[in-house]
């Protein structure tokens, strides 16, 4: 969730839904989030989805996600692009509303209220 209602600091979050039917180690991967500069987080050592699974990743240190004309990329360990979300996402609004792909894993991009964990529907 780029914009959690109150303050962003240590509270902001992501999901990831794996696709796949197995399941994938994301050891060493990156979260770049994008709007002139670069903030990357590397996911530990031993995370992993499970087949058609969703992973919450909340260990943002302070205000991660800038929120505005934001791009944040998904990579693997190789820093290889494997999934971004599309050119200038704004989330401004400071409440329980967050980007997601409608329905999961499905290319459309929603802004709508977060489902943080489970399905994003249809």
């Amino acid at each position: 969730e780029m914009n959690p209602p109150g303050l962003d600091n240590d509270h902001e979050w992501i999901e990831l839904y794996n696709i796949e039917p197995v399941e994938i180690n994301l050891s060493g991967w990156r979260i770049v989030a994008t709007d002139g500069s670069f903030r990357t987080y590397t996911l530990p050592s031993g995370t992993k989805i499970s087949a058609h699974g969703v992973l919450v990743i909340d260990e943002f240190e302070g205000d991660f996600f800038h929120n505005r004309k934001e791009v944040v990329e998904l990579r693997t360990s190789l820093c290889e692009v494997l999934d971004r979300t599309p050119t200038g996402l704004n989330d401004t609004e400071n409440d329980d509303r967050c980007w997601a792909r409608t329905p999961n894993g499905a290319s459309k991009w929603t802004f709508r209220t977060c489902t943080r964990g489970g399905g994003n529907g249809s």
